[in-house]
């Protein structure tokens, strides 16, 4: 009898040992680090101009060169299925040249962006390595209009911080239990921009970007 006893508890705790273990496991895993880079495509936005002499106001439309979007995010997996995160990151897009006759055109070269979100993301679960996902954000994106002068140094004209969302989705592949890597396509929209220096309103700008994407979890 006392024996039977000691196997039991024996037994029992070993259970609780290896619960405590697996909880630990996956906790561990639930938090997670991702980066993210490769092309930006700004649409072209909108800007507004007003002649001082006859008041007349105008519209043209600034175009931009394919870019460049970096960014970074820190995330907690609530479930399997849903996760939150911070992210931060830089899009850099040059100004096309022959694009109109606006001073954004004539005094700005470079459209730099940096994009700060807080994302909810859920994952699609499956019972293969690929690993779906989709997601939103809203945060807001703060903008330098740059100039390259000469040895391409470069200044500031003017700059903005406007309220901003996106749309994510993608999928990585789980090349082991802490590593995927993948892809990701990004849709990042603003409200309209107010730059001060310039005095020229512009609409808000819409950017598209595919990503190479790796998420470590640990």
């Amino acid at each position: 009898m006392k024996f039977n006893q000691v196997t039991l508890g024996a037994g029992c705790a070993l259970m609780l040992g290896f619960t405590a273990s697996a909880q630990d496991q996956s906790n561990a895993r639930r938090f997670y680090f991702s980066a993210n880079s490769g092309a930006a495509w700004q649409q072209p936005i909108t800007v507004k101009e007003k002649d001082p002499l006859s008041g007349t106001i105008t519209r043209e439309r600034a175009r931009f060169d394919t870019g460049l979007r970096l960014d970074v995010a820190g995330g907690y997996q609530f479930t399997d299925c849903l996760a939150g995160e911070l992210e931060a990151g830089l899009i850099f897009n040059a100004v096309r040249g022959n694009s109109g006759n606006t001073r954004v055109n004539s005094e700005v070269d470079d459209f730099l962006q940096v994009p700060f979100f807080l994302n909810l993301v859920g994952r699609v679960p499956t019972h293969t390595g690929l690993k779906p996902f989709i997601g939103a954000g809203v945060g807001g994106i703060y903008t330098s209009l740059e100039s390259v002068g000469y040895y391409f140094s470069t200044s500031t004209v003017d700059t903005d911080l406007v309220f901003a969302y996106q749309g994510l989705a993608g999928v990585r592949y789980e090349i082991s239990r802490k590593v995927e890597l993948g892809l990701a396509y990004k849709y990042t929209g603003t409200l309209n921009h107010t730059f001060d220096r310039l005095s020229t309103p512009t609409s808000g700008n819409q950017v598209h970007s595919v990503l190479a994407s790796v998420l470590i979890r640990w």
